[in-house]
């Protein structure tokens, strides 16, 4: 039940507090120290790391926050087991596209038709189809009023390749909405709606 409580996490200016799904954790960026709070901000436990740089687990739909012991393992251990999607990064890579996603058994680039990775801007979440065939990237703005989630990119899982929406393009200005994992809405500079069901080419 929402109460309008307020809960007091002591911080200072070194700290940053952020979400868990089962509560906080507040990271002394200086101290290099995180702290897993409760739900109410009581502290919990607290360990020595740091993020690591080349891999972390990609927030979905059905799991966009860590638990306080996913996030535990994944400072400690970069252990990322437990994500159905994972994230690595090439730093100082020359590539146009230096990321790689894996679902599955299957790894590949989120680049676009260039191939070039783009980085939405807002909260980004990764959405696959029912059936596991696609992988759609969606972003949303937590200070906007919309309850939509535009999307941003969609992949054959088992091969990587850039799903195409015939009659729009993501570089012709046209805005793809993501109304559920079963159906896109995809509206042109004229304000034209067209409806589309993920799926293989």
């Amino acid at each position: 039940m929402v109460t309008g409580d307020v809960y007091d996490f002591d911080t200072t200016s070194s700290d940053f507090v952020f979400a868990l799904a089962d509560g906080w954790c507040k990271y002394n960026y200086i101290k290099e120290r995180f702290t897993i709070l409760s739900p109410t901000g009581e502290e919990r436990e607290s360990f020595d790391g740091e993020y690591p740089e080349n891999v972390y687990a990609a927030p979905t739909l059905d799991h966009p926050l860590m638990s306080a012991a996913e996030f535990k393992s994944f400072i400690q251990d970069e252990d990322v087991s437990w994500a159905k999607i994972k994230i690595t990064t090439t730093r100082n890579s020359s590539s146009s596209c230096p990321t790689k996603l894996t679902i599955g058994k299957s790894t590949f680039k989120p680049a676009n038709e260039s191939g070039e990775c783009y980085e939405p801007d807002g909260v980004v979440l990764y959405s696959p189809s029912s059936d596991g065939s696609v992988l759609m990237r969606v972003s949303t703005d937590p200070t906007s009023t919309s309850t939509g989630m535009w999307l941003s990119g969609a992949w054959t899982v088992k091969d990587g390749e850039t799903i195409d929406f015939p009659g729009n393009s993501f570089d012709e200005g046209t805005v793809f909405y993501l109304v559920n994992p079963e159906l896109i809405v995809a509206r042109d500079t004229s304000g034209e709606l067209t409806a589309y069901r993920p799926g293989k080419k």
